[in-house]
């Protein structure tokens, strides 16, 4: 395992033995993994955490917990240990969206965001070993570009007619808290390490110096929550459509996903069909619910058009119109130094070619692509 700055190499030799002994055996529990937050591991989450980042309910500063960090420190551990330690709410703020609404965001207060990142730790060393490939969201060496790049793959060396886009509605906020025990105590049996998991689910939030609780969720803005939502949607979506979904396919069927974002790319009609009507099923049957609108079977025909600066460029037929293939451009655009140029070339390639209709789409595609582009690059 790679050593992380902050994190010296004992910590970082244990959590590698707990990655190897999930490794060679599948079936591995863990009841024993406690022990690895202690004054060592927690000084190094502190040191991974943004200097400049927001304060919590506390009001600590980076640099204010620095001043006194050995103490600090052995003042937090000794409660840990002694399971004092409870998890204040996180305070709750708004950002602008871009649609004009306003999206809550949640700031731990400084030592949650240490406790949350130094259990993270724990259970990345577990869970990654479990995994699936075609799974890409908040993983190491995985990010968006790869999940735009194995569905562009798909899509060209694959027999794909139909693509089943999946919107989970609110999923962050609607993760049903038993659920998502049950599905940690398959691999982690270690009572506290539990219990403090549940602290943290249940700590709710601060909002206008009232405070909302939270029954169910995962922490907002904590480091914990994309690896909670990770494990949920692991056993939710990723071994269901595994071991119940694919077995029963004649055709070629494939799921990728980046967290609650993800896609189902599909050969046959009736086969997309059957899977599109289960897979509202699976989600409701574990507390969460697809958007009907955004939630949809996309029949589409990808035709090869033009070989543009070392890539494939395709246009998509669907509901008879003619489009662009938004993965190929993107995957384009992250490699190109000189995007406006990129731009006026690709405009000249298609009217060369003889697609004058698909130039004209130019202003719009560049909108949806950019946009696209620069949401993967703010999450890596």
């Amino acid at each position: 395992m790679q050593l992380f700055v902050g994190m010296t190499e004992s910590v970082e030799t244990k959590l590698g033995f707990v990655a190897e002994r999930a490794k060679r055996d599948k079936s591995a529990i863990f009841d024993r993994v406690m022990h690895l937050i202690n004054e060592e591991s927690l000084k190094a989450s502190f040191q991974q955490l943004r200097k400049d980042g927001a304060v919590g309910i506390d009001g600590l500063s980076w640099e204010e917990y620095d001043k006194n960090l050995e103490a600090n420190i052995k003042g937090l551990m000794l409660r840990i240990r002694k399971m004092s330690y409870r998890p204040q709410p996180v305070r709750r703020v708004y950002i602008p969206k871009d649609n004009g609404e306003q999206r809550p965001i949640g700031i731990p207060s400084i030592e949650d965001k240490m406790v949350q990142k130094a259990m993270s730790r724990i259970m990345e060393a577990i869970y990654e070993q479990y995994f699936h490939e075609e799974s890409y969201g908040f993983r190491i060496g995985r990010g968006c570009h790869q999940a735009l790049k194995k569905v562009n793959d798909l899509m060209k060396e694959k027999p794909i007619n139909h693509v089943i886009e999946v919107d989970i509605k609110g999923f962050f906020n609607n993760m049903e808290h038993e659920k998502l025990m049950e599905w940690l105590r398959i691999r982690i049996t270690d009572g506290c390490f539990l219990r403090y998991v549940t602290r943290f689910l249940k700590s709710g939030y601060m909002e206008a110096e009232a405070f909302k609780s939270t029954e169910k969720g995962t922490p907002q803005g904590g480091n914990i929550s994309p690896m909670l939502a990770n494990v949920f949607l692991h056993y939710v979506l990723d071994n269901w459509f595994d071991k119940e979904i694919k077995p029963r396919l004649k055709g070629q069927g494939h799921m990728v996903r980046y967290c609650d974002d993800l896609v189902i790319l599909v050969q046959n009609k009736e086969e997309a069909e059957m899977i599109h009507r289960e897979l509202k099923v699976r989600l409701e049957a574990n507390g969460l619910e697809a958007n009907a609108e955004k939630t949809q079977a996309i029949p589409i025909v990808l035709t090869k058009i033009a070989i543009f600066k070392g890539k494939q460029i395709r246009k998509i037929i669907h509901n008879n119109e003619w489009w662009f293939s938004v993965i190929d451009v993107v995957q384009a655009l992250t490699e190109t130094e000189r995007p406006r140029k990129y731009w006026s070339d690709l405009k000249k390639k298609l009217i060369q070619e003889g697609y004058v209709q698909l130039s004209e789409k130019i202003g719009q595609l560049k909108l949806r692509a950019m946009g696209r582009n620069t949401y993967y690059d703010d999450l890596k």
